[in-house]
């Protein structure tokens, strides 16, 4: 077994050793001295044309809403958070003002698996502040802020929320996790 993986390292190693390249030093054979290759002042001001990767794909802030939350919903269910994240931000970027808490909340739950708390409160912050969530979802916003705060140990906040949420109609039966005086 020793054997097998010694082996499968001096391959790895030797893989990654030949994929390096020593500097361009000239035409040693000859023992003329050659400079590298210099590009015309007018190929470095045209903009090169390259086929677009799947980052730019994820960048442009173009699509439609639901078409783009469904896509991060695939990704998110395939568990690659970080194209769900680009898609959720997409979504954000072409999102109404109507349709944008849909997808802080979709966000901040991400973030909350990814454990990022300081994003995921402030996209939940952001969608409350908003004033165009609708109430049950804002009472399950608070919630899910109060829930994250009092992991963090700010009972102040975390209470606070859960009394918003509970006078929006929440009820106890969803406010429990956080206990407050």
């Amino acid at each position: 077994m020793k054997l097998l993986l010694s082996i499968s390292v001096l391959f790895l190693s030797i893989t990654l050793q030949a994929q390096t390249y020593a500097p361009y030093t000239g035409n040693k054979a000859n023992e003329t001295k050659v400079s590298k290759p210099t590009k015309n002042k007018d190929e470095n001001s045209k903009p090169v044309i390259a086929e677009k990767t799947q980052i730019e794909e994820l960048k442009k802030p173009t699509g439609d809403f639901q078409d783009l939350m469904n896509k991060a919903v695939e990704q998110f269910n395939q568990k690659d958070y970080r194209k769900a994240e680009s898609f959720y931000t997409r979504a954000l970027d072409v999102s109404t003002e109507e349709t944008a808490w849909r997808a802080l909340l979709s966000r901040a739950t991400l973030y909350g698996i990814m454990k990022d708390d300081k994003k995921a409160i402030a996209d939940l912050t952001t969608a409350i502040d908003s004033g165009n969530t609708p109430e049950k979802q804002l009472a399950m916003m608070y919630m899910q802020r109060a829930r994250i705060e009092a992991k963090n140990k700010n009972m102040d906040y975390a209470c606070n929320d859960v009394a918003k949420a509970k006078a929006l109609g929440l009820p106890d039966v969803l406010t429990q996790g956080v206990e407050c005086k």
